[in-house]
């Protein structure tokens, strides 16, 4: 079951490609939420629309959490781009909450200056893997 939560109703649909598409284009001039849950009922994903492009002021516009309810994933839209300033922009975590991938983006590009803008960890949070780009390069 996926649901659209906007100005205080809510919507039921089948399959998300249909939550979606209705929160796209149906509510394309509105704030609404898009929910799924996995089959024991844990909220899976939850995504934030505004205009019909995934954004969020304040926090991330697209979270996951894994079957068990940890956080599994977070990610930042600025209207419709992956795009974010005082963070990582993109976050990945291992079952136990420890951070696994952070990505650095602004304006859809991989863009960090003043360190690696795709870093991955293992478990015990040790950096395995490190790239840099400004303005996706």
């Amino acid at each position: 079951m996926y649901m659209v939560e906007c100005e205080g109703k809510t919507y039921s649909f089948e399959y998300v490609s249909d939550a979606i598409r209705y929160a796209e284009i149906e509510l394309s001039e509105k704030s609404c939420k898009i929910f799924t849950y996995h089959s024991n009922g844990v909220l899976s994903y939850e995504w934030y629309y505004v205009n019909g492009e995934r954004h969020r002021d304040d926090g991330p516009a697209c979270i996951a959490w894994s079957e068990s309810g940890n956080k599994i994933v977070e990610d930042y839209y600025y209207h419709g781009m992956i795009h974010r300033e005082d963070g990582p922009t993109c976050t990945s975590y291992y079952e136990d909450g420890q951070v696994s991938v952070e990505e650095y983006w602004q304006n859809d590009n991989f863009h960090r200056e003043n360190g690696p803008a795709i870093i991955h960890y293992d478990n015990s949070g040790k950096v395995t893997y490190e790239r840099y780009y400004v303005n996706g390069k």
